[in-house]
């Protein structure tokens, strides 16, 4: 006897905010972009400070002072 499967219910979910994402292009994976950091952020303070934290934490990963001082301005 065949059964049909049980509907599932699918909800949703809105957040309203800002959207910071961060992904990182490599040549291990052929300069695609590999996802480290998603998530929805409140308020601009907050999408600003992690932006901030985000180039800070960049600049050993090739950025010159001169180049993070330029993003960070």
């Amino acid at each position: 006897m065949r059964t049909s499967p049980r509907p599932t219910s699918v909800e949703a979910r809105v957040e309203r905010g800002f959207r910071f994402e961060v992904l990182r292009y490599s040549p291990a994976t052929g300069f695609d972009p590999e996802p480290v950091d998603l998530r929805v952020l409140p308020g601009p303070r907050e999408a600003i400070r992690a932006i901030r934290v985000q180039l800070r934490a960049s600049h050993v990963l090739g950025l010159t002072p001169h180049e993070a001082e330029r993003l960070l301005y």
